[in-house]
């Protein structure tokens, strides 16, 4: 079972700082949203914009990897966003990640069979990724 960890407890651990003032943008105004909310009860458009912005890996790829395991097409806005979303993660992560980063390839690939010609270009890029962490 994941652990119940929030972003503000691991901008603790982390010694982060982070304004709790009123954010001007978008994504400042998503963050504080999920702030407080445990990263194990994200849902897949949390989990894509955590990975987009590289937000906390080590507690976002394991949980977004779960849910690919369920649903290898998962995505908010796109079959697949969450895997394309991974895409971005760098391969220094993966590196260190070496069982994420092969359970992700073998998701991967099982999900380019049924994906759109888009997602299956971003697949393919994820994949080399992968592979260069090897």
């Amino acid at each position: 079972m994941m652990e119940k960890i929030t972003f503000r407890q691991i901008e603790r651990q982390l010694s982060v700082t982070v304004s709790d003032e009123q954010p001007d943008s978008a994504l400042g105004t998503w963050y504080q949203a999920v702030r407080d909310k445990a990263v194990s009860d994200f849902e897949i458009g949390d989990l894509c914009k955590a990975c987009r912005q590289e937000l906390y890996l080590d507690h976002v790829v394991p949980l977004a990897i779960q849910w690919l395991q369920e649903e290898p097409s998962a995505g908010e806005i796109y079959d697949g966003e969450l895997l394309v979303a991974l895409k971005g993660v760098p391969t220094e992560f993966w590196t260190r990640a070496k069982r994420e980063a092969h359970e992700l390839s073998v998701i991967a690939q099982r999900a380019s069979e049924s994906a759109d010609e888009d997602v299956k270009s971003d697949i393919r890029q994820l994949l080399a990724r992968l592979s260069r962490a090897e």
